[in-house]
């Protein structure tokens, strides 16, 4: 090969000059041939090198968009997992809830059910209550047993004391509140000078007994070794005793009044010696209501007192008949609202039938209007009160026919009387207790003096 490249000039030199140019041509379009081909295949691969980086820029953003959507799908899948888990959790829910609405409509149904048997049942017990009242009254009123006599009723005349029941069939009018404000009241001069007064507790709640006496002495006459309280007026082995041996231990002092006042207290042990003796005199026949007349009758109770209030309790207790029996007046106390008007005829009936009680001597006072919305007197009663008003004068009217049923003075609703029920003031003592009491303490005075 050597060989014949060296001896190629001199065979182009002897060759034919069309043979060169053709030669030369040759070359030159060889060499342009494979210059083209050389360039064309550059440019080739600078255009594959494109691609193949175009190629790899597309995978790489493929594999991007792969790993977005495979994250999409997983956060997809996980919320899509949380939403079922949400689904299963408040179909649960749902079931549970009505099953529940389907137990408390069940249970609604049975309450409704329960509800109007207990109403059935409390209006059936009503009417029971309101028989056993009658019967109560019946009972109560009946004869004394032959060659027994009560004891003596000493007139009116004969003693300074005036002995006053305070009574309502109905509770919650305030009854006691009355109780204890006037006698307050009367004790520090409300009516001009002092007046000596006893107030007897005979409700075995004791309401009476917080109002007038301090705590200290209410533990002291309560306490159990010492227990000095109204029961003992019922106890049988007392009626052999002397008026002052029996009531000088109970007397407490009546708290704001000085040695004005005095009140004997109620307590638990009321409640029972008032059924036993009940049931003594209904079972046994023994006589036992004329036990306060025995006690208080007396020149003991003359001697120191002008008035004995007996407050007594929403019922025909053995203490509420002894009360009456020993009693020269009946004050009922009322408000002017509906059910409390309806009551007073109610208990002026009973008070009519037990007018058959031997020697039965007590006469009605009046009914004190309580808890008014206007101070002053009945013309001063509101529209509102003015219709209950005239029912309640025109009923009671029947019982007391002669004069005023109604007294005329009223006793307002106060936030003053609220704190004493409260127990924080003894308001009958106080200034602001005399303005409020002092028309019904005048008039009532004027009646029962």
């Amino acid at each position: 090969m050597d060989e014949l490249l060296k001896q190629l000039p001199e065979l182009f030199s002897r060759a034919h000059p069309l043979a060169q140019l053709a030669i030369l041509a040759g070359l030159v379009l060889g060499a342009a041939y494979f210059a083209f081909r050389s360039l064309t295949k550059g440019l080739r691969i600078k255009q594959l090198r494109a691609e193949r980086d175009q190629a790899r820029q597309k995978v790489r953003d493929l594999d991007l968009l792969v790993r977005e959507l495979r994250t999409k799908l997983t956060d997809s899948v996980a919320l899509a997992e949380q939403r079922r888990q949400d689904v299963q959790g408040l179909t649960e829910d749902h079931g549970r809830l009505l099953g529940e609405l389907q137990r408390a409509q069940e249970e609604t149904e049975r309450a409704t059910e329960q509800l109007d048997h207990f109403r059935r049942e409390a209006d059936a017990l009503q009417q029971r209550f309101d028989d056993l009242q009658k019967i109560d009254t019946d009972v109560w009123a009946s004869p004394t047993e032959q060659g027994t006599a009560p004891p003596p009723f000493v007139a009116r005349q004969n003693r300074r004391t005036r002995f006053v029941a305070f009574l309502n069939l109905k509770g919650g009018v305030g009854k006691t509140t009355l109780v204890a404000n006037l006698a307050g009241a009367y004790a520090t001069g409300v009516a001009g000078s002092s007046l000596c007064v006893l107030v007897v507790d005979l409700d075995y709640q004791g309401t009476l007994s917080n109002m007038c006496v301090s705590r200290n002495n209410l533990l002291q006459w309560r306490s159990q070794t010492n227990n000095r309280t109204s029961h003992l007026l019922l106890a049988d082995g007392n009626q052999s005793k002397a008026a002052a041996e029996v009531l000088a231990p109970l007397l407490a002092p009546f708290e704001g009044t000085g040695q004005c006042a005095r009140a004997i207290l109620a307590d638990e042990a009321l409640d029972h010696i008032d059924f036993r003796q009940q049931a003594r005199f209904v079972v046994e026949h023994r006589e036992v209501r004329f036990h306060h007349r025995k006690l208080f009758h007396d020149d003991y109770v003359f001697t120191q007192f002008d008035f004995v209030f007996f407050d007594c309790p929403p019922r025909l207790t053995t203490s509420t008949i002894n009360a009456l029996a020993a009693s020269d007046f009946i004050v009922l106390p009322t408000s002017l609202h509906g059910n409390d008007v309806d009551a007073v005829p109610r208990t002026l009936r009973w008070l009519e039938k037990l007018k058959a009680l031997p020697d039965f001597q007590p006469k009605l006072a009046g009914v004190v209007l309580n808890r008014t919305f206007r101070k002053g007197t009945v013309a001063d009663v509101t529209k509102d009160e003015k219709p209950l008003f005239g029912i309640l004068e025109q009923r009671a009217q029947e019982f007391l026919p002669t004069g005023n049923a109604v007294l005329r003075h009223v006793v307002p609703s106060s936030q003053d009387v609220a704190r004493f029920a409260a127990g924080s003031v003894r308001l009958g003592t106080q200034p602001a207790g005399h303005s409020l009491y002092k028309g019904v303490a005048e008039e009532l005075l004027q009646r029962i003096g």
